[in-house]
């Protein structure tokens, strides 16, 4: 028995891969026993008369094993050790094996960006996640809950110890409106119990721009020093005055808010100078959240005198008021005078007729009324008269301020009438009138309203959006738009009719995003499966019951694929054939058709097996391939890939040969002999051969003479199938001190089509006067 498949351990953590067989004896007896464990067909640790480990990484207890205890040891489990544990027992002559998929896991740590922004310019808002294991992860960034699409995922990176980091990040140039806004990194992974969201309120942030001013001396030698912090945001603020490492306290701080809600902080040191201080070192500190380091500003104490400075000031003042006021005035003097003689030629002379539009109908976005409006331009004098009817019956309008067109003296007027829209009928006659001094008879313009369906908000919905791959068991997401000038409160439903006569079924919006004030994007987010969705017709609709409106979409069929799990490549069991056989589980893929080819050191044999329907309608099969014995060498590779239409790329798997012997659990006992052997009388030895033994076989008795380097080949005069997997092999002969005194015998096992021989322990005769047998191993 093992543990149940998977079996998911922390990255770093000390595990057991268990593994516990049972005999028929109370213990088992090792010298019948093999175990092995394979990590992806590779071996990792073996048991055959002693621990043979082939990776320092794992460890299995021979103590345990006599407890029918096979379980594998891995400490400090990291990426490499993921993978298919097989636990392969064979205790003559029954075995069996067991494979444990190992999944190793580690949760990312979360980080993210400092919250603090400055408005006007851009940001980046950057969140990583790190140490995570597998690769797969989702990371994003949300606006009060709204995932932000701009945002750019980087390419993972893989760390040494086979974690991985990643980062995310969102550029943007804030406005006063994210303020409230909440921006939140979520991140999902399978070492997760849940998604993790880490939200961050924005931290609104202007940078000061310092100066400093030139001090100034009055006649009563009292010095001036200010230093002014402007345009910084938040409002707190260190502003200081420092000389020879001190802070000045005795200084004047104040703080006025300006126009963008920015702050101006000034700190003014007022003190008595003499002389002595000219050269003296001042220096300005700033210190705010939005900087980095504090700000310096150093100056050096002239002592001007503040008359000479005033004096000097105010010359330059007036310099500047003449040029910077003269001229001007004077242009725009010349520029009144023209406009005035204008103003009046078409003031007295040339009234102008309006120009009149057709009425405009403008549904109002997210509310229940409509607006109907008529542009009046260029018309003289501003005087005018406007008068709207809805069958009939006055109805008061909204008129904007005339606007005057520079270029010709004439106006322009927007005039609009805003009704709710459940006062709207199919036929409704809207009509307006329009009176000036300029025409003989009023202008008249008038709409027929059209049909309710029809008339409101210029509403169109597409077609469905949908993958092009739908994949059984994976979150997928439908999205429809409807588009124009849609009212409040519209209701959204997703239709879902199934194959055949099912009844239709009502899904709830997953999502529903006004991207603009035009449009609409609803999208349905679920997970397919194929008994229910394939060839399944998804409809999105629209309705509007104040306004009576409802639309559907065209229906979109869903196309389910189900993606094939493929297990390890596994060798089967050998039996009588001398033939070895491999199988292969591709299963739950949809649609039936599959493309599996075998390779053998890169050529092509062919497969068996067909596609069996499951309960859910998917598609299973097992494929085997037969590879004759004596064709299948030890390391050669025996590979597999599948293809579906499901996948992205083929699926691969691939199997190294192990050598005949070990394959079939061979097995040579030492020689049985008696324990006393007397000259003249005839004596038996017996040698037994394990494993799972082929059709064709050669067993030979071997005789190697005291002090004769040539061996003579004994005919077998025996053997005995005691069981399928156990041949029992014995030689009897009459023994002879001239012959057999100190000869050995060994017992040769040989499988020719598999080029397979083994020798027995050699067993020694000594002393045939009977005196006891010695054994040689």
């Amino acid at each position: 028995t093992t543990d149940p498949s998977p079996v998911r351990a922390p990255l770093g953590s000390d595990i057991v891969l268990k593994c516990d067989f049972t005999v028929d004896t109370p213990t088992p007896d090792l010298q019948y026993l093999i175990v092995r464990w394979f990590l992806n067909d590779k071996l990792l640790v073996e048991f055959n008369d002693k621990l043979i480990p082939s990776s320092s990484r794992v460890t299995m207890s021979e103590r345990e094993l006599q407890n029918g205890n096979a379980s594998l040891s891995i400490p400090k489990v990291t990426p490499a050790d993921e993978g298919d544990y097989k636990c392969f027992v064979l205790y003559t002559p029954d075995k069996e094996e067991k494979t444990i998929r190992l999944k190793v896991e580690a949760p990312p740590s979360i980080q993210v960006s400092d919250p603090q922004v400055e408005m006007g310019i851009e940001n980046t808002l950057s969140c990583s996640a790190s140490g995570y294991y597998p690769e797969d992860i989702r990371v994003m960034w949300l606006k009060d809950g709204q995932v932000l699409k701009d945002a750019k995922l980087s390419t993972p990176q893989r760390n040494t110890d086979g974690t991985f980091n990643i980062s995310c990040s969102y550029t943007f140039t804030p406005t006063t409106q994210d303020k409230d806004k909440t921006y939140s990194c979520r991140v999902n992974h399978t070492a997760l119990q849940g998604p993790i969201k880490k939200d961050l309120k924005l931290l609104f942030v202007a940078v000061p721009k310092v100066t400093v001013s030139e001090p100034l001396r009055n006649q009563d030698n009292v010095s001036v020093l200010t230093c002014e912090a402007r345009g910084h945001y938040p409002k707190n603020i260190t502003v200081e005055w420092r000389s020879g490492g001190q802070v000045q306290t005795d200084s004047f701080l104040v703080t006025r808010v300006n126009k963008d809600n920015t702050f101006n902080t000034i700190n003014t040191y007022t003190f008595t100078s003499s002389d002595q201080d000219r050269g003296k070192a001042y220096s300005c500190h700033v210190s705010h959240i939005s900087l980095k380091e504090p700000i310096q500003e150093d100056l050096i104490l002239q002592l001007l005198d503040e008359n000479s400075v005033v004096q000097e000031r105010k010359s330059g003042l007036i310099r500047t008021l003449i040029l910077a006021v003269l001229i001007p005035v004077v242009i725009l003097v010349i520029f009144a005078v023209i406009a005035a003689i204008m103003w009046l030629i078409f003031l007295f002379c040339f009234p102008a007729r309006p120009e009149v539009s057709d009425i405009k109908e403008i549904p109002v976005s997210g509310e229940d009324e409509v607006k109907f409006t008529v542009d009046v331009s260029k018309f003289y004098p501003e005087e005018i008269q406007i008068h709207w009817s809805l069958n009939g019956k006055q109805l008061e309008g909204e008129t904007s301020e005339p606007q005057c067109n520079v270029s010709d003296g004439t106006y322009s007027v927007t005039n609009q009438i805003v009704i709710p829209e459940g006062q709207l009928k199919g036929k409704n006659q809207i009509k307006v009138i329009i009176e000036h001094e300029s025409m003989e008879k009023p202008a008249v313009k008038e709409k027929t309203l059209q049909d309710p369906v029809l008339r409101p908000f210029l509403l169109n919905i597409t077609e469905i959006s949908m993958p092009q791959k739908v994949i059984d068991g994976e979150q997928t997401t439908l999205s429809c738009a409807i588009g124009g000038m849609l009212p409040k409160s519209p209701k959204i439903a997703w239709i879902k009719k199934m194959r055949g006569d099912q009844p239709v079924k009502y899904m709830a919006q997953s999502e529903a995003d006004f991207s603009s004030a035009e449009l609409l994007v609803s999208k349905l987010t679920f997970t397919p499966n194929i008994a229910e969705d394939e060839e399944a017709e998804f409809i999105c609709t629209f309705s509007h019951e104040t306004a009576h409106v409802t639309l559907e979409s065209g229906p979109a069929v869903c196309k389910v694929f189900g993606k094939p799990t493929v297990s390890a490549i596994e060798e089967l069991p050998m039996t009588d054939k001398e033939v070895v056989n491999f199988a292969l589980d591709v299963t739950e893929f949809y649609p039936r058709d599959i493309q599996i080819k075998w390779i053998q050191n890169g050529r092509p044999i062919p497969g068996q097996g067909e596609p069996q329907t499951n309960a859910d309608g998917t598609y299973s099969m097992c494929q085997t391939v037969a590879i004759p014995e004596g064709n299948l060498k030890a390391g050669d590779k025996v590979g597999v890939s599948v293809e579906h239409i499901s996948l992205e790329s083929a699926l691969t798997k691939e199997i190294t040969a192990v050598d005949t012997a070990t394959r079939r659990g061979y097995r040579i006992s030492e020689i049985s002999m008696p324990q006393n052997v007397t000259h003249g009388e005839q004596s038996t030895l017996t040698c037994a051969i394990g494993g799972i033994l082929p059709k064709s076989q050669k067993i030979t008795w071997i005789k190697k003479m005291k002090g004769d380097q040539q061996i003579k080949q004994m005919s077998e005069s025996e053997a005995d199938f005691s069981r399928a997997e156990l041949l029992v092999s014995k030689l009897t002969f009459t023994p002879n001190i001239v012959e057999d005194e100190e000869a050995e015998f060994i017992c040769r096992f040989s499988h020719e089509s598999a080029n397979v021989t083994m020798d027995s322990g050699p067993a020694v005769y000594s002393d045939l006067r009977g005196t006891p047998v010695q054994y040689f191993p």
